[in-house]
């Protein structure tokens, strides 16, 4: 299914004698069909983009250009006029509109392109609205794991530690198996080998 980088450190060894190693690679496999992906909780951070708010809701702003230049499509370089001062403002030939005239002059009647808090700005952006956010209610997993969203060495040695105190050393000598933890699998636990 995937390959996880998880940032496996937070500080880097002062006594490295060469590249001090970050992460590690978690495999990730799927035993059957019947696994399916859930969506992380949508966090505070993840919102903090969306801070304009009008009639309509909250928003973000976006590029409305592409990274195609006039040569490569010249369809999408073209005049939009900005509607509060009558300018025709045209894109950089080296970075063209990322949507065509047609789509343009919609989403100027659906008034979302933004021209700045005075609505006098002289380069259009694209208003994403938080409401029409595809997994509104969650974030797609990804497969780069920070220490602070998946934890990290330090913290799992202390956390081992302390659930294996108990035992004696031959029975810690039979835990060769780590539970790293199922954040969003639910169907899935993922285990390291010593």
């Amino acid at each position: 299914m995937a390959t996880l980088l998880w940032q496996k450190k937070y500080a880097v060894a002062n006594d490295h004698k060469s590249i001090a190693p970050m992460h590690d690679f978690v495999l990730v496999f799927q035993k059957s069909n019947l696994w399916q992906r859930r969506l992380l909780p949508r966090t505070e951070d993840k919102n903090a983009a969306y801070r304009l708010e009008d009639e309509r809701g909250t928003f973000r702003v976006s590029d409305f250009t592409c990274n195609k230049t006039a040569d490569e499509r010249s369809n999408l370089f073209y005049p939009i006029k900005q509607p509060n001062t009558g300018e025709e403002i045209w894109p950089k030939r080296s970075r063209v509109w990322g949507y065509s005239k047609e789509e343009a002059g919609r989403l100027m009647l659906e008034e979302r392109i933004y021209w700045g808090k005075d609505g006098l700005g002289k380069v259009p952006a694209l208003k994403r609205y938080l409401d029409d956010l595809k997994n509104a209610d969650g974030i797609v997993p990804q497969t780069w794991w920070t220490f602070e969203f998946a934890g990290h060495t330090d913290t799992a040695r202390k956390e081992f530690r302390q659930i294996f105190s108990e035992q004696t050393d031959k029975e810690r000598a039979n835990n060769n198996l780590v539970i790293l933890g199922q954040p969003f699998f639910h169907q899935t636990t993922l285990f390291f080998c010593e």
